[in-house]
């Protein structure tokens, strides 16, 4: 992307207008000490690490302002932070995320700023799908950074002591291939369902709903539509897995830093599990020979997107135009190959990245396998509503895993509270 460049424009929601030119006003405070810039952040694991290195890297190599970079939550969970911080002012100037879907909510606290032509370049050498998604009624509200979907992982040396070949295609072969991978003596299962109400857990199963033929809100974005035969079919495969076929430990691995359930497949208590690219060193690390194949189709293939992406709230002038002045210089394309390079898995968004040789070397085994899905993925709806549907949308699921109610019921009782929150929010 081109950087340095002057006349930056950024509109505060409603009503500011700020300029600032990275070439020219200075952003340190009068006294000459830098500008302390707060960010918060839901980086884990190796994702924190690198962000700390690049956080550091700044503020070491300028003098004006000081970014004082925090982890909050999980990033699923940053929206409910973030929310009463901002109604006692005490949010931060960079939220660090990667749930766009809690744009539109953002957007109606007034403090949010507009970041259209923020970075002249980044329609034209970003992946348009992620631009899109990080804008709201024509306004891009977020800097999208990085990308990311989910696949099916499967442990190699479990396959092939089961006799099974090839990992599977289809859900289908998944129970089939479950039932030969699962000892309940042995404490050994066929996969992980996951488990648990948060975004996750939504995140996973609406594959499941698209991957079935099925579709989340109606055309006109009136109504929601996944209490359908199709959404029906994809909750009851998932609660087949567990009280049908029992080839899915009923057993939750959701902890409040991680949800996916990595610690199910790290341990070899089962041989398949729904994760994304950012795991694929996790499982290295812990000696597991394992493989990754699409997210299995259903009636057709289908997977989620998911993005990095970053708030800039309006705080004060001077924290804003440091604000800037960070992403601006996190964004260089060969910073981003040094950050993407140290985030085994990571998905970067910017071919330039991609080509980069600091990034290539450092590429993880399978990385192919997430990036090539892509053109499966869908994303989930930018608006207002989306978090308070995912809410009650996640608290059924969890229920029907937990074997409390029927796939139909459930779905029939989100949808009645989603349609309800869809009316009160207008959208």
């Amino acid at each position: 992307m081109r950087r340095h460049h002057a006349g930056v424009v950024l509109t505060l929601v409603g009503t500011l207008a700020l300029t600032a030119s990275m070439a020219g006003p200075q952003v340190a405070a009068s006294s000459g000490k830098p500008v302390v810039v707060r960010m918060w952040n839901g980086a884990t694991g190796p994702g924190a690490t690198a962000l700390t290195y690049m956080v550091n890297w700044f503020n070491r190599t300028h003098k004006d302002v000081f970014i004082k970079n925090r982890f909050i939550t999980q990033s699923d969970q940053l929206l409910a932070k973030l929310s009463t911080a901002l109604k006692v002012n005490a949010e931060p100037t960079i939220l660090l995320g990667d749930t766009p879907t809690d744009g539109p909510e953002l957007m109606k606290s007034g403090k949010l700023l507009h970041l259209n032509g923020t970075i002249p370049a980044i329609d034209k050498e970003v992946y348009p799908a992620y631009v899109k998604a990080a804008t709201y009624r024509g306004v891009q509200f977020a800097v999208p950074y990085e990308g990311g979907d989910y696949a099916l992982y499967y442990n190699k040396a479990e396959f092939k002591a089961a006799g099974i070949k090839h990992p599977p295609t289809t859900w289908a072969q998944v129970i089939q291939d479950g039932k030969k991978l699962t000892d309940p003596a042995k404490n050994r299962y066929g996969i992980y369902v996951p488990f648990g109400h948060t975004e996750w857990t939504v995140w996973t199963w609406e594959g499941m709903l698209w991957a079935e033929g099925g579709h989340f809100l109606n055309k006109s974005k009136t109504a929601v539509a996944f209490d359908s035969p199709q959404g029906i079919a994809a909750l009851t495969l998932w609660h087949n897995l567990l009280y049908k076929y029992k080839v899915a430990p009923l057993t939750s691995f959701a902890t409040p830093a991680n949800s996916d359930g990595e610690q199910a497949f790290a341990s070899g208590l089962v041989a398949m599990l729904i994760d994304g690219s950012w795991d694929l060193t996790t499982f290295k690390s812990a000696h597991i020979d394992y493989g990754v194949t699409y997210f299995p189709a259903i009636k057709e293939y289908a997977t989620n997107t998911g993005e990095g992406v970053i708030d800039v709230f309006n705080t004060s002038g001077p924290q804003v135009h440091g604000a800037i002045e960070f992403i601006d210089w996190l964004m260089t394309p060969a910073h981003l190959a040094k950050w993407f390079s140290m985030i085994p898995g990571s998905m970067p968004i910017e071919p330039a990245v991609l080509k980069d040789p600091v990034y290539v070397k450092s590429e993880a085994p399978y990385a192919n396998v997430f990036n090539a899905e892509q053109k499966y993925a869908h994303a989930r709806p930018t608006l207002v509503s989306y978090p308070q549907i995912s809410a009650v949308l996640g608290k059924e699921i969890d229920l029907v895993l937990h074997n409390d109610i029927s796939p139909a019921k459930a779905l029939a009782v989100a949808a009645k509270q989603a349609n309800a929150i869809l009316k009160a929010n207008h959208e």
